[in-house]
C-alpha cells in the first residue's frame, strides 16, 4: 500500500491497486490446475482439418469434407465417452463417492446445454 502514497495519477494508482489485489488473490487461492482434455490430439487434428476444408468450395472436396465431418463427430463422441468411463472407473477404484464423479461429469453437460 506504500506504493500508492507516492503516486499522483489516478490511473497509476488503479493499476498498482489492481496488481496488489491480483497478487494477494494468487497467494490465498493459488492457481487452478489444468484439467486433462476430454478430446485426444488425433481428434483435435481432425477438427483442424475439418475447419480448413469447410472454407473450400470444390465439389469433390465437399464430399471429402462430409466424410471427414462424420469421422470427427464419431471420434469426439468416442473420446468423451472414454473420458467419462475412465473418470467413473477411477472413482470406483479409489473407493471415492460416485456423487463426486457425477458432479464432475455434469460440469461439461451444463456448459454444452447452455450453448
Amino acid at each position: 500500500m506504500e506504493e500508492l502514497e507516492g503516486e499522483e495519477d489516478i490511473n497509476s494508482k488503479n493499476k498498482i491497486l489492481a496488481e496488489i489485489i491480483r497478487e494477494t488473490a494468487k497467494e490465498i487461492a493459488g492457481t487452478r490446475e489444468k484439467r486433462e482434455s476430454k478430446i485426444s490430439e488425433e481428434t483435435k487434428v481432425l477438427m483442424k482439418k475439418r475447419r480448413e476444408m469447410k472454407e473450400e468450395e470444390n465439389y469433390i472436396k465437399r464430399i471429402e469434407y462430409i466424410e471427414l465431418n462424420k469421422t470427427a463427430r464419431k471420434k469426439i463422441r468416442e473420446d468423451v465417452r472414454r473420458y467419462n468411463e475412465n473418470l467413473v472407473r477411477n472413482t470406483i477404484e479409489e473407493n471415492k463417492n460416485l456423487k463426486k464423479a457425477k458432479q464432475q461429469l455434469m460440469i461439461g453437460e451444463k456448459a454444452n446445454n447452455s450453448s
